[in-house]
């Protein structure tokens, strides 16, 4: 069981060192190669809620907002707890006109973070309060 384990470990760790490169496309702009690379990756390890996140940013930052919101949500269904995952499902919902589902994710954002150190946690706090903005003038 132990050799297992590690093989799981080493698969992860791979993994983690190829979302990284994903990243990295994605910040210098090549965006379909982070989509490909990730989309890869989530085949291979289809539970790990991590990469869906990340491929929900990179279809976000293509403007395929639909397809980044179900990345988003498959995210959250194997890691309730994916804060980043709740803040930019609450924003996409609040861009879709669908409020009291963009402020439910805001707010377990917010709740995942009482002590306001997380930068998605703190993002979902401004959301909120701007969603709450347009709330009230009329």
């Amino acid at each position: 069981m132990e050799k297992v384990a590690e093989a799981v470990r080493v698969a992860s760790d791979e993994v983690l060192a190829l979302a990284n490169v994903a990243r990295q496309s994605a910040e210098q702009g090549r965006l379909d190669d982070a989509r490909m690379l990730l989309e890869g990756l989530i085949a291979l390890e289809p539970r790990f809620a991590y990469l869906g996140t990340c491929l929900g940013c990179v279809y976000m930052r293509m403007g395929r907002n639909d397809e980044a919101l179900v990345q988003f949500e498959d995210a959250l269904h194997l890691d309730p707890k994916d804060v980043a995952a709740h803040t930019y499902a609450g924003e996409l919902r609040l861009e879709r006109g669908e409020k009291p589902a963009g402020l439910t994710h805001l707010e377990a954002a917010i709740a995942l973070d009482p002590d306001g150190r997380n930068a998605f946690a703190n993002r979902a706090r401004t959301l909120r309060l701007t969603a709450a903005g347009a709330g009230t003038g009329g």
